[in-house]
């Protein structure tokens, strides 16, 4: 049994669209499927509902248990606890509620874990900035290429073993889950599969980037402020090649996104939700 836990904050308009494509392939069969509304003000929790009720041939026939919980409590990390508290299977997938990936990906996700290492997986990340603006493509080009997005950037679609889940425990109230996950694991014990992938939909100008990247930064400076900080020994920063044309522009913008970040965290605006709201 696998448990695939996905939080779902205000995503009416995308969650079924992500649901449709984890099932598209009929090759996800024999797991539970638990979506986490948390703190919505629109009407996530009805239409995944209306969308689980259409489902129940589908639970039949292929073994698939849905889920849909709600908590009125606005928090990620809040809403993953409840879905591992509600998980019955000893493996688990925390999967964005706007991230794409096949059944098929998540089975072979599964199959690369193991109780001993690595104990959490991610599919590589690649970057869909067609419908961007110039500055915001200029940014993912050299982005792409870092050392953390290469090999070692576990976010969005994070799989972990029973002993991996047992080492996660209670998430804390941070912004950055990711990067808090990421922290947890020596860089030996997760792994990056290259040969899936799921796609991430990059801002369309250059105001929700800097949105996304401040949101970042402020995480990362929550994080270090409560202690977690990265021992984990993987050489995240720099690059295995840089795209030299394009450089100074992505410093700058990571500048400027440090500066929003330190700016807010000193003004106690920790929790400020700052969310591209481009793609949705």
């Amino acid at each position: 049994m696998l448990s695939i836990i996905i939080p779902a904050y205000n995503e009416e308009r995308l969650i079924n669209i992500t649901l449709k494509y984890l099932l598209k392939d009929n090759n996800l069969k024999d797991c539970e499927i638990i979506i986490v509304c948390n703190g919505c003000v629109d009407n996530t929790f009805t239409v995944v509902s209306k969308y689980v009720e259409s489902q129940f041939n589908l639970s039949i026939t292929r073994n698939i248990i849905f889920t849909v919980l709600d908590t009125p409590i606005r928090s990620k990390t809040n809403a993953l606890n409840i879905g591992i508290n509600s998980a019955k299977s000893g493996n688990i997938i925390f999967i964005d509620a706007d991230i794409h990936i096949t059944g098929t990906d998540v089975n072979t996700l599964i199959s690369n874990l193991s109780d001993e290492n690595p104990l959490s997986v991610s599919p590589k990340i690649q970057f869909d900035f067609n419908e961007s603006s110039f500055f915001v493509r200029v940014f993912y080009k050299v982005s792409s290429q870092s050392f953390y997005n290469q090999y070692y950037r576990l976010s969005n679609v994070i799989a972990l073993s029973a002993e991996g889940r047992k080492r996660l425990g209670v998430l804390p109230e941070v912004i950055a889950d990711d990067e808090y996950i990421r922290r947890q694991f020596l860089v030996e014990e997760y792994k990056i599969i290259k040969n899936i992938h799921f796609e991430f939909k990059c801002p369309k100008n250059l105001k929700n980037l800097l949105q996304v990247l401040t949101r970042v930064e402020r995480g990362n400076l929550q994080l270090n402020s409560l202690g977690y900080y990265d021992k984990n020994k993987a050489k995240i920063s720099g690059f295995p090649k840089r795209v030299w044309l394009f450089f100074p522009a992505f410093i700058l913008i990571k500048v400027i996104a440090k500066i929003r970040a330190q700016w807010q965290f000193k003004k106690g605006m920790v929790k400020q939700w700052e969310r591209d709201e481009s793609n949705r």
